[in-house]
């Protein structure tokens, strides 16, 4: 019996040699700008309500507004082009007017 446990032990010996057990710094996640925010909701009032699909999960650039009304912008240009060509509008819109939006 000792013999096998010799083997054993040689064995996870050898098994565990070239690991490194080293812990790695975790990266730190960029902050985000304080004006740019995730859109979670949109009012059923809001002009824009029938697009929601458009709106929800993607990031927006907050231009002005006050409580629970904005105006903002895309943060990336594909988002704003689906939007548009959704919409029948012309690429060229780029600022949007959400009422009783709320972001993350």
């Amino acid at each position: 019996m000792r013999h096998y446990e010799d083997i054993v032990r040689r064995s996870v010996k050898r098994d565990f040699e070239g690991a490194s057990f080293k812990r790695f710094p975790r990266e730190r996640k960029e902050a985000r700008p304080k004006n740019v925010r995730r859109v979670l909701e949109i009012s059923d009032n809001c002009y824009y309500a029938k697009f929601r699909k458009y709106f929800i999960g993607k990031l927006v650039r907050i231009i002005s507004g006050g409580t629970a009304t904005y105006w903002v912008e895309f943060m990336f240009d594909s988002d704003r082009e689906k939007l548009n060509a959704a919409a029948g509008w012309s690429n060229a819109k780029n600022r949007y007017y959400l009422d009783g939006v709320k972001f993350d």
